[in-house]
C-alpha cells in the first residue's frame, strides 16, 4: 500500500511496471491532496475575464475533457455532474474502484493553514 497520484498508477500499469491486478483505492477518512485553487488578486487589470476563464476551466465539459480524458485525473468539481460528458471506457477506467460518492466523502483538500503553521513552528524551532 502506499499514495500515488493517478497518472503515475496508469502509467506504470502501461509501462508494466505494476501489476494490473493492483488497483487504487481512496481509503477513508481520505488521503489529501496538494491544494489546486484559481486565484484572482483584487486589484487585478482583467478581473471580468479572469472570472470567466475559471468558470470556463471548472465546468462539466472542460474537466470531462481535459482534466479526466485527456489526463486520467479525478475531476476537481462533483464527479456527479462530470460523468456524463466521460466516456464509458474512462468511466471504468477512472471510477472502477473510486465512485463518485467515494471521491465526495474521502476526497479531501489539503488543510493548508494547520500545515503552514507546523511547517513555520518546525522552520522556527530549528
Amino acid at each position: 500500500m502506499g499514495p500515488v497520484w493517478m497518472d503515475m498508477y496508469y502509467t506504470w500499469v502501461k509501462e508494466q511496471r505494476l501489476d494490473p491486478s493492483i488497483k487504487l483505492k481512496l481509503i477513508s477518512p481520505g488521503l489529501p491532496g496538494q491544494p489546486m485553487y484559481f486565484v484572482v488578486p483584487a486589484k487585478a487589470a482583467n478581473k471580468d475575464a479572469a472570472i470567466k476563464f475559471i468558470d470556463f476551466m471548472s465546468s462539466p465539459d472542460v474537466q470531462a475533457k481535459y482534466i479526466v480524458e485527456r489526463n486520467g485525473w479525478l475531476p476537481g468539481i462533483d464527479p456527479n455532474v462530470v460523468l456524463p460528458e466521460v466516456s464509458e471506457d474512462v468511466k471504468k477506467k477512472l471510477f472502477e474502484t473510486i465512485s463518485p460518492d467515494d471521491l465526495a466523502k474521502n476526497g479531501l483538500q489539503f488543510p493548508l493553514a494547520p500545515y503552514l503553521e507546523d511547517m513555520l513552528r518546525a522552520y522556527e524551532s530549528n
